[in-house]
């Protein structure tokens, strides 16, 4: 009977959560009631944080090194849902085989902060990120010709937090800086540089080593 129960059936909780499965971007808006968010919050969010972004943060396999990622935030068309995708890569090297670990999940808005959850449906690994602080300034073609953005607007270039993640059966949790991409060829080849590099490499820029040497040391939980 227990076996029905737990197993076979899955009368406890299977049936909700059939339901909910047939709910697109069920999460995102499950969460925003969980939290009973008002609107406004995530309008402002979804108006000054979609874009592409460079991700930085400290490798969790070797010290030195330097994971080099991308983050891109976007509405969903049909649910409006404020959705990411992250990517983390490792180039080829020395006989060791490449790497491309996608993520994808939801931003939220929460206390004037912002939350990123993300998974790897691949491996089921787990990262959460939450950016405490963060920089708005003016973006758009008004101030240069090759920015990604029309016109004149207001936009995050900058944010910092901490990321808690599981990667290869072990958790971790990291300092993390994103930086807004806003040249159309620096976007057009972005995928290109993503790796996992060395200290003193010139993608990783000197001031975003210091950035994160200032909130502390990658730490293995």
């Amino acid at each position: 009977m227990l076996k029905h129960i737990f197993d076979e059936g899955s009368l406890l909780s299977g049936k909700a959560r059939r339901q909910m499965a047939t709910i697109d971007d069920a999460l995102y808006f499950a969460f925003l009631n969980y939290l009973d968010s008002r609107e406004t919050p995530q309008d402002n969010a979804r108006a000054q944080i979609i874009g592409t972004y460079k991700l930085w943060r400290y490798s969790a396999e070797h010290e030195g090194e330097y994971a080099l990622g991308r983050v891109s935030v976007f509405e969903d068309q049909n649910t409006r849902a404020l959705c990411v995708s992250v990517i983390l890569a490792r180039n080829s090297s020395e006989g060791l085989r490449g790497t491309r670990d996608q993520f994808t999940g939801y931003l939220f808005d929460v206390s004037g902060m912002y939350l990123m959850i993300a998974r790897d449906p691949r491996t089921d690994d787990l990262r959460m990120t939450l950016f405490p602080r963060f920089r708005i300034d003016e973006v758009g073609t008004d101030i240069n010709e090759r920015s990604v953005f029309a016109g004149r607007q207001s936009h995050i270039v900058h944010m910092d937090g901490f990321a808690l993640g599981i990667e290869g059966g072990n958790g971790y949790c990291s300092p993390i800086h994103l930086s807004l991409v806003d040249d159309v060829d620096e976007l057009a080849n972005i995928d290109e540089l993503l790796d996992v590099v060395p200290e003193g490499d010139q993608r990783v820029p000197r001031r975003v080593i210091e950035k994160l040497k200032r909130s502390g040391p990658l730490r293995l939980l």
